[in-house]
């Protein structure tokens, strides 16, 4: 802590101080489209409809790969399918990673490239943000490397870090004075961009070399704590915005607002800080500690403890439509998770995605590190309220676990039509099975050791260790709305649904 106290005081100290800026951070004013705001009755933006269809050979290629394993299925196309990755910090970053992984080789292999969709929130949004920036590569330890925190990335090396430190500061004072707002959120976008080598990419840059990306934040109005009714909000390379506000704007001209246009609100580490921007609390705390006074971070620390957590942007939608937010001239937006929907099946289960199943990966640290289905059932209380259809799941987190459903993979909404309960849902909790997973969401730093074998036991949990019974039925789970549709017999999957499938 003295180090770090050290550390920080010099680089705060630095404000105004003139300190290389490699990449551009600051957003910068840019000539205006002719339209960059739309509704979300429209359907899906252009952009995601071009995405998808530009990924269809790569998909059915994938998608023939897992199911040639598979005679039981008889399908001439690939079922539209999407993966969400839940929040949990590292843990849920390493055992989401093991998850992918588990579904890109072995007998499962195909399944991860064959999906439309892939989102996460907080920690579940940096395993999103570091594979869709490097364009779907294979999953392996070597992508991250988390032996030192974000606080102090080169370790003991001090001179080092006060550079970094430094660097981030003139960045944030650099927004600042350009007239933009700044918060505890560009702190932290700025250390996650170092962690996961991101610094210069922008989130409307990235390209369609796998599913399609979506980060998922919670709108909250500032100097409030109240979160289910300002609305989940996506990040997507094309569009940022809310199906519940009916309000999207051009991911590239985030932050625009009228006819005055901006570039660079979709800075990648902003947005995954955005996120996960629950974990402000690391520097508030630090620099409430050290008692900083430079006047510049002062206004940012010695704020309400409630507003922290909030990252700042110029309300796109200011005076557009007739939500709530055309009244606001700033959208405050908070972690994905703070709504209690720690899986990001929101986004997955809009209509216009139309999709037949979502696998959901769960991270969550309900109890002792593992979860108790909690944010499944929170989901559905959501659904019910907001006109999304939603699997029948346990009505409580004690029910949950009186079946064990929180121990194992279960898959829901079998036995009902996709007009009843819309998409499948295969829930995949985190279990240890050959390494302790249940690692606190506060722990940040894993020596290589750790880090292997997070993403080695997320691999085997997502295959129910190897069970091949499990894997004919998530084969027959992603499958069984395509093949309703198709009239195709169905009966090969009855023992394995007696199993799995919860009713």
């Amino acid at each position: 802590m003295k180090f770090l106290a050290r550390l920080f005081v010099l680089a705060a100290s630095l404000a105004g101080l003139v300190v290389s800026e490699k990449y551009q951070y600051a957003p910068q004013q840019v000539p205006c489209p002719a339209k960059y705001i739309r509704g979300s009755a429209a359907g899906l933006h252009p952009g995601e409809i071009e995405w998808i269809q530009k990924m269809k050979d790569q998909r059915k290629s994938e998608w023939s790969r897992y199911i040639q394993n598979h005679n039981h299925i008889k399908l001439a196309s690939v079922p539209p399918y999407g993966i969400a990755a839940s929040g949990g910090g590292y843990r849920a970053m390493l055992n989401g990673a093991g998850a992918l992984k588990g579904l890109d080789e072995g007998r499962m292999s195909g399944i991860l490239r064959g999906a439309t969709h892939l989102a996460g929130l907080s920690g579940g949004s940096w395993l999103v943000g570091t594979l869709a920036t490097r364009k779907f590569p294979q999953i392996t330890g070597d992508l991250w490397d988390l032996r030192y925190g974000m606080l102090s990335p080169f370790g003991n090396a001090f001179w080092k870090n006060w550079k970094f430190w430094a660097a981030i500061q003139q960045k944030v004072y650099n927004k600042f004075t350009s007239g933009n707002q700044v918060s505890m959120t560009d702190y932290w976008g700025l250390a996650l961009s170092k962690q996961f080598n991101l610094f210069g990419m922008k989130w409307s840059d990235i390209e369609p070399h796998g599913p399609f990306p979506i980060a998922v934040a919670v709108g909250r109005k500032r100097g409030t704590v109240v979160i289910p009714e300002n609305g989940t909000f996506e990040f997507s390379p094309v569009e940022v915005g809310s199906s519940e506000h009916n309000v999207f704007v051009e991911t590239k001209y985030l932050g625009s607002v009228f006819d005055k246009c901006v570039s660079g609100y979709d800075n990648t580490g902003f947005v995954i800080g955005t996120s996960s921007n629950i974990f402000n609390f690391i520097m508030f705390d630090l620099f409430k500690k050290m008692g900083i006074t430079n006047s510049f971070i002062t206004k940012l620390v010695l704020g309400s403890r409630n507003d922290f957590d909030v990252a700042n942007y110029p309300n796109s939608f200011r005076n557009f439509g007739n939500s709530a937010l055309a009244k606001e001239d700033e959208l405050d937006l908070v972690d994905g998770g703070e709504d209690g929907q720690n899986i990001p099946l929101v986004p997955l289960l809009q209509e216009s995605r139309n999709l037949d199943a979502i696998i959901a990966i769960d991270s969550s640290n309900d109890i002792n590190g593992y979860p108790n289905g909690a944010s499944v059932t929170k989901t559905a209380l959501f659904a019910a309220t907001h006109n999304l259809k939603f699997a029948d799941v346990p009505g409580s987190t004690d029910l949950f676990i009186e079946q064990g459903l929180n121990k194992r993979p279960v898959i829901f909404g079998c036995y009902a039509s996709s007009a009843e309960s819309g998409p499948i849902i295969i829930y995949i909790p985190n279990a240890e099975y050959n390494f302790m997973s249940g690692q606190s969401t506060t722990k940040f730093t894993y020596s290589n050791a750790e880090r292997d074998g997070m993403i080695r036991n997320g691999a085997v949990t997502v295959t129910h260790g190897g069970n091949e019974d499990w894997d004919k039925c998530m084969a027959c789970a992603l499958s069984k709305r395509a093949m309703e549709r198709n009239g195709a017999d169905l009966s090969q999957c009855d023992s394995c649904f007696e199993t799995y499938c919860w009713s």
